[in-house]
């Protein structure tokens, strides 16, 4: 009985912060007027899921560009160049002029003969406004080409140990301490808003050259399905990019990762970034620390370890080019519908799991799950 006891105790910890966490934030059109160059549409959203001391936020939604976006961005200062720094949605720290830590979905238009819309990792990490101009700047390009009207499912996260996106089944992740974040968390909020940039013939700064549109449509906020853990040190892709990462967590086990065709280290950043660590980017590294550390890579295609890649003595790297297949992960099935004083469960595929308990958002239904 007291076994039973402990139990249920547990489950109501976890029912209380699960249900106040997530969030269904629905779905907004964002009308980028002509001439703006930051445009916010969505006070609400950014008022609604304002949360203290939270150590990481993760975010997901679907968006589709309209065909004005579709606008070639000529840099009339440098010939053959394009200005690329367009971006929409944001995920990110509170604004308070002494540091910003924000995550936004990057994008621009590549004329025919692609005739797309390129994705892309855009974040400002200890970054000052108004100070740190420039620096700051994380970016990392998403293999994600997409045409006009497309709809794209995209997850990020941010907090105390990294960074993440995706896009479709393309990620990038930046594994390591962002160390002006608080180590009791930080404020941070959503916000559906987008910037867009170009030069005109003069090299001023103008805004958008016409007027854009943006889908978002199913935003969840705080997903209690998302695992930061799992993320950082076990993920799987069909493309996957490290980016100023360190793999130095400890008592996380193996450090595993998947991709159907190419793990790619390491991605360079646009500009010089004050990350806390002695290492001018980009760099992946491998820190052993005090216990030493394992990190796996497979892929089915290609893994490449560019300029930046270091394996310090005492870590164990692995590299294997084979079939990739999807891990098996537990199958949970026979979960009641209704919360009830007994909860049964018939769980395949695995020893062990862990147990979460939330309401639904839109329904206001128990529904019960194991990952």
């Amino acid at each position: 009985m007291k076994n039973t006891k402990t139990i249920i105790i547990v489950f109501l910890v976890l029912i209380s912060e699960l249900i106040i966490a997530q969030q269904y934030l629905g779905s907004c059109t964002i009308e980028h007027p002509e001439g703006w160059s930051p445009y916010n549409f969505s006070t609400k959203w950014k008022s609604e899921t304002k949360k203290h001391k939270s150590l990481y936020r993760n975010l997901c939604f679907d968006i589709k560009f309209d065909e004005n976006c579709k606008y070639i961005l000529e840099n009339p200062c440098t010939d053959g160049e394009q200005t690329r720094k367009q971006k929409v949605m944001k995920l990110c720290t509170d604004q308070d002029l002494e540091r910003t830590n924000s995550l936004r979905i990057g994008w621009y238009y590549a004329p025919p003969p692609k005739d797309k819309i390129v994705l892309s990792f855009y974040a400002h990490i200890n970054f000052t406004p108004g100070k740190d101009d420039g620096v700051g700047r994380e970016h990392a390009v998403l293999n994600v080409q997409i045409d006009a009207n497309e709809l794209v499912h995209v997850k990020m996260a941010i907090g105390k140990k990294g960074m993440f996106m995706s896009a479709n089944n393309e990620a990038v992740l930046v594994s390591r301490d962002i160390f002006s974040w608080s180590p009791e968390g930080e404020t941070t909020y959503v916000r559906a808003n987008s910037y867009f940039e170009y030069k005109n013939a003069n090299c001023n700064f103008h805004g958008a050259p016409q007027d854009m549109d943006f889908y978002i449509s199913n935003a969840y906020v705080d997903d209690p399905d998302f695992s930061w853990e799992k993320t950082i040190c076990n993920y799987t892709a069909e493309n996957l990019t490290f980016m100023n990462t360190v793999f130095s967590y400890q008592n996380q086990g193996l450090h595993t990762y998947f991709a159907g065709n190419n793990i790619y280290c390491t991605a360079k950043s646009p500009s010089a970034v004050n990350t806390g660590y002695p290492y001018d980017p980009p760099f992946t590294v491998l820190d052993p620390a005090f216990t030493g550390i394992d990190v796996y890579f497979f892929a089915g295609n290609s893994i490449i370890l560019d300029k930046g890649f270091h394996a310090k003595a005492g870590s164990h790297f692995h590299a294997r080019i084979e079939d990739v297949q999807e891990p098996v992960y537990p199958v949970v099935t026979n979960g009641p519908d209704v919360l009830a004083p007994t909860i049964c469960y018939t769980v395949k595929n695995t020893d062990g799991f862990n147990f979460y308990l939330y309401a639904d958002p839109e329904h206001q239904k128990w529904i019960t799950g194991g990952t």
